[in-house]
């Protein structure tokens, strides 16, 4: 054996890791498939109903962390829209105003199935510009001008939900709510939805397996060639 495949011998040795090894291990063995799918935080029985059967019985109002002035590379505006991912209105917003997407920033993406508010801002394109554009499809107001509007640049999101079909007296269901409350102690369950699977491809979660088991190849494949029927034409070609 020479120095040098000596050397490569002992800086492997020191790069091996017991204990993550392990854990790579016990990750490939991990039946994934026979977790729960639900995990409850409180053992108050819920009001069931259904969520979402009309698209204003989910309100989405985003709080801004910036403010506006007349001065400011971007325009700011709120972008309201119905039944449309976030997405998709910007994609028609470029296009309407013959720019590049990228030119476009927002603090998130907001749901599909819902009525939703939230700020955006737009570089290099003037408020006569935003208020010639005309459509039924989203509604633009423009509140003045700041900087770029980037990912996570946000107070917070206001809720207003609405439940449909339930089939429990008002009274019952103001105890189960006041006991759900008592149990989470004022907090609320982030619970991982198509917010974060992705709604046109909802895959995410599997990458995410495949990375935890060290599966590169297969992650990089199930997240660039697994299109769903949702999604346009063009991407699934």
């Amino acid at each position: 054996m020479t120095e040098d495949e000596q050397d490569g011998m002992e800086e492997q040795e020191d790069m091996y890791d017991p204990e993550e090894n392990q854990i790579q291990q016990d990750l490939k063995e991990l039946d994934i498939e026979s977790i729960p799918e639900w995990s409850y935080m409180t053992d108050v029985p819920g009001v069931r109903g259904v969520l979402k059967e009309q698209v204003n019985d989910f309100v989405v109002e985003e709080m801004a962390r910036h403010d506006t002035s007349d001065e400011g590379d971007h325009l700011i505006a709120k972008l309201r829209k119905q039944n449309m991912t976030t997405m998709e209105a910007i994609n028609k917003l470029s296009n309407m105003l013959h720019i590049s997407k990228s030119r476009i920033g927002y603090a998130g993406n907001k749901d599909k199935r819902a009525t939703t508010e939230q700020h955006i801002s737009v570089e290099g394109v003037s408020q006569e510009e935003i208020r010639q554009i005309f459509t039924d499809e989203f509604e633009i107001e423009v509140l003045g001008r700041n900087g770029h509007i980037g990912i996570g640049n946000l107070l917070a999101n206001k809720f207003e939900i609405t439940v449909r079909k339930l089939e429990l007296p008002v009274d019952d269901i103001a105890d189960k709510v006041e006991k759900t409350n008592e149990e989470l102690s004022g907090k609320f369950p982030n619970y991982f939805g198509e917010q974060r699977f992705g709604s046109p491809r909802p895959i995410t979660h599997q990458v995410g397996r495949h990375l935890l088991r060290g599966e590169y190849e297969e992650a990089v494949w199930t997240y660039i060639a697994k299109p769903y029927d949702q999604e346009y034409d063009s991407i699934g070609r």
